[in-house]
């Protein structure tokens, strides 16, 4: 079925439902991908608290409430990340186990076509080495 133009990218993944279960089906593999261990190695092993602020940019990010912005007065991603060696290694890691999310929860091709280039550019613009 088409798209309807005048749904944002976070209608058309299934509202904040929807987003937390994509947010949610990242974490899971990032923990449980091998090709994920050097990103997997910069986190806590709850990811309870970053898996939160991941949803809650991306809400705002992709067209949903502005959570992150309401919460923390800014959405600037880059001094958060500022701490991590962050190359195309990580960056790749990062988009693996977020297109295979997409995947793993069923977001429909045409959609993951429309967010494939806008993540690989948030991802490359966090790369700090």
């Amino acid at each position: 079925k088409m798209i309807e133009s005048n749904n944002t990218p976070y209608d058309l993944l299934g509202g904040a439902e929807g987003l937390r279960t994509l947010v949610n089906q990242f974490y899971v593999n990032m923990a449980e991908c091998e090709e994920a261990e050097s990103i997997r190695q910069m986190h806590q092993a709850d990811t309870t608290v970053v898996a939160e602020k991941l949803y809650e940019y991306l809400s705002g990010w992709l067209g949903g409430p502005s959570l992150y912005k309401y919460k923390y007065k800014t959405v600037c991603i880059t001094r958060p990340h500022a701490q991590y060696v962050i190359g195309v290694k990580q960056r790749e890691e990062w988009l693996y186990c977020f297109y295979k999310a997409m995947d793993d929860v069923g977001v429909p091709a045409q959609v993951r076509e429309i967010l494939k280039q806008p993540l690989y550019r948030i991802a490359d613009f966090l790369r700090n080495s």
